[in-house]
């Protein structure tokens, strides 16, 4: 980058407001004016998305060094420091490049996410054959995760959506299928003596495509340390498009499902099948442009329903952040310390009191204790809520990690980033130019003179009219759009006067006259009487 950076930051502000001084910030007729209100908030949009996607993983602290990084420079190189100017002058483009190296992940799971959020949805109903094969295969996995749950079997199923896992497929050691789905299968692929338990399995359109699938473990730091490579590994298949993963532990016996990139830890196999049916919805009535339009509240209505049959612990990659403790008890243990604390607090059942030993005496309860029974239940019932999200919409219950007021300063972010980009764009690749057009001279209300008993004489025809205008604008002005005329409508006496050259242009909204030569015109009036 040759040019000094700071010196063209300089002119864009000076000539911004030179522009907005003199009014030329403006952008053409109502057309224009529409066109630009919608560049802005599509900008916005897309800049608020980008925000949100970097504000949900790690690179939110890459992208907040970086513009510490160039703040600084900035600073510095105003406060007459030239050696960080020129470093920043002649590194801004690595550091574009950068960027794009840096956030590779994340620019790729953008597009993948606009990939599929397509809006031609064209199409019908779905037959009730692929809804018959998603019960099926639902119904199969579900089965099979509850007896190698009771059977402490460690399992991983991924199950295939929109994105296309093929290169999981290419794999040296994957063994490729094509493969029925079915309860009994799945257990006998996972079972301990089998050669196939060691990876794992990836359906696709309701079949068994392959196992002994390695999956790249994700490297999200978020993850507990308890959590073993079959649970990282889950999250890393989620991570890859949007891939849904199931995973049995085997040390816990546990079930949990991973989706775009978070974990959930579920009570049953009962809440297993009313996620599935959710995420997957296989009874949608259709897949058209009505369904754009179409409410959910139908949908929400059943999951609230299973909800309250149903109990879901949620364990979210934020819940997973707290280290282990010493002493910690095991998942079972805490659910029932959780539902004794719940009823203590609601007066049901009374807290058991410990023996002192060596007395039979009842130690009392302390207060401690109770607080920290009060401070679990306030914890699972807050997770209990989120879990409610999740039953009542997966999608944005595993996206709606940021705070509603961090939402909102994100747009409002979004919107300055939008509107300073368009000026910037208006200024430097838009910039105001002059032109310089000879008309002819004409005459409006001449009648009304001739009217009144007087003859006009006019000795110059042609009037050369200067205007300044965006580039865009004014490139396209032709000479017959610019009107130089005398209004002889106050002409009410004779004798030698001067009267004003006036100019019309179609588009003087966003053009203005620099300069009329000659701005006078004088015109000699006499009597015809």
């Amino acid at each position: 980058m040759n040019g000094d950076l700071l010196s063209g930051i300089g002119r864009f502000f000076q000539e911004l407001f030179q522009d907005l001084t003199n009014g030329l910030i403006l952008f053409g007729g109502p057309l224009d004016i529409a066109i630009a209100v919608v560049d802005v908030l599509i900008t916005t949009l897309v800049i608020y998305y980008i925000l949100r996607l970097l504000r949900d993983s790690r690179a939110w602290q890459l992208l907040k060094g970086l513009i510490l990084i160039i703040a600084f420079a900035l600073a510095g190189s105003l406060a007459g420091l030239t050696t960080l100017g020129f470093i920043l002058n002649n590194t801004i483009s690595v550091l574009a490049i950068a960027f794009v190296i840096i956030f590779q992940p994340e620019l790729r799971r953008a597009l993948e996410t606009v990939g599929r959020s397509s809006l031609i949805v064209l199409g019908g109903p779905e037959s009730p054959a692929k809804e018959g094969v998603i019960q099926n295969m639902i119904e199969s996995i579900v089965r099979a995760c509850e007896q190698m749950s009771a059977a402490h079997t460690g399992a991983l199923i991924i199950i295939e959506r929109e994105t296309r896992l093929t290169e999981l497929l290419e794999q040296e050691n994957v063994v490729t299928l094509d493969s029925t789905i079915s309860s009994t299968i799945l257990q006998q692929i996972f079972y301990t003596g089998s050669p196939l338990h060691d990876g794992a399995v990836l359906i696709r359109d309701g079949r068994i495509a392959g196992a002994r699938i390695h999956v790249p473990l994700s490297d999200n730091y978020h993850l507990r340390r308890d959590y073993g490579t079959r649970h990282r590994a889950a999250v890393g298949a989620s991570e890859i498009g949007d891939a849904i993963a199931i995973v049995v532990s085997e040390e816990r016996g546990s079930i949990s499902i991973a989706i775009e990139g978070r974990l959930f830890v579920l009570d049953n196999a009962d809440a297993l099948r009313t996620l599935l049916h959710k995420i997957l919805n296989p009874t949608r009535p259709a897949k058209g442009w009505s369904s754009l339009f179409r409410g959910r509240r139908a949908d929400r209505a059943a999951a609230v329903a299973a909800l309250r049959e149903k109990r879901v612990t949620d364990k979210t990659i934020e819940d997973a952040t707290a280290k282990p403790e010493a002493g910690k008890k095991e998942p079972a243990k805490a659910d029932e310390e959780f539902t004794a604390a719940e009823a203590a607090i609601q007066g049901t059942v009374q807290p058991a009191a410990s023996k002192i030993p060596g007395t039979g005496q009842q130690r009392p309860e302390s207060a401690s204790s109770a607080l920290s029974a009060s401070t679990s239940s306030r914890s699972r019932a807050a997770a209990r809520s989120r879990s409610a999200q999740l039953i009542d919409d997966p999608k944005s219950a595993v996206r709606s990690r940021t705070p509603r007021h961090q939402r909102v300063m994100l747009m409002v972010f979004s919107f300055a980033i939008a509107l300073i980009l368009f000026l910037f764009v208006q200024v430097t690749i838009n910039p105001v130019d002059s032109r310089t057009f000879t008309t002819t001279l004409s005459y409006e209300n001449i009648e009304i003179a001739e009217s009144k008993g007087f003859d006009v004489q006019v000795p110059i025809e042609t009037v050369q009219v200067t205007l300044m205008g965006r580039q865009n604008t004014i490139v396209d002005l032709r000479s017959e759009d610019v009107t130089a005329y005398i209004d002889f409508a106050e002409v009410d006496s004779t004798g030698i006067l001067q009267l004003p050259v006036q100019v019309r242009v179609a588009r003087l909204a966003h053009l203005r006259p620099t300069d009329i030569s000659p701005m006078k015109i004088t015109i000699s009036i006499r009597s015809n009487q």
